[in-house]
């Protein structure tokens, strides 16, 4: 059980780890070009209502069903919204005091003095929606091809009728995420005080 439960938050924080730096990455070079929004934008709302449930015969073909699959899909659902919603909090910072700051220095460094420090609510607020999302994801993704973990020990004690450590393993899947979430929600009321 350990062991299922280890490797499950190992899954997760990879994949939530690798969409947390790619989509605030994206977001910040949305916001300092314009090119790259309009590139990059449209790909995001074209590919975020694709469930990565749906694309999983496309993952197992390409990746296989391992562990670098299960964070493919843990980072496709967590990915667009990370960075959608970092790039509205950045692109919602007042003009007047961009304005003022661009009297001082350069867009860089408006976007690290200025554009994120007034963002880090909304950032942090963003991840701690998605780290509910995200393990959400990792329950369906261990259903569908995977060897250990939480998600496969529900459908494996399914499958062999062993009801009540089904439902045990369904408890502590839910007891994780609400920690997790709960966590998030912590440091998100410490950082408003």
């Amino acid at each position: 059980m350990i062991v299922a439960i280890l490797l499950s938050l190992h899954t997760v924080l990879t994949g939530y780890s690798i969409a947390f730096a790619v989509g605030i990455t994206l977001a910040i070079l949305c916001n300092l070009h314009d090119m790259t929004r309009a590139i990059i934008m449209p790909i995001a709302n074209i590919c975020r209502p694709i469930s990565a449930i749906a694309l999983y015969p496309v993952i197992v073909m390409y990746i296989g069903i391992g562990f670098w699959a299960r964070v493919f899909v843990l980072t496709w659902i967590s990915l667009p919204v990370v960075m959608i919603n970092t790039l509205h909090a950045l692109d919602t910072v007042k003009q007047e005091v961009i304005d003022a700051a661009k009297l001082e220095t350069n867009a860089l460094n408006i976007m690290w003095l200025v554009r994120l420090p007034m963002s880090y609510k909304s950032i942090i607020s963003t991840l701690n929606v998605t780290v509910s999302t995200t393990w959400v994801g990792l329950t369906a993704a261990e259903m569908l091809g995977a060897s250990d973990g939480l998600g496969f020990k529900i459908l494996e004690a399914a499958q062999s009728f062993n009801y009540p450590l089904m439902y045990t393993y369904i408890l502590i899947i839910s007891a994780i995420g609400f920690s997790m979430s709960y966590g998030m929600s912590k440091i998100y009321n410490k950082m408003e005080s």
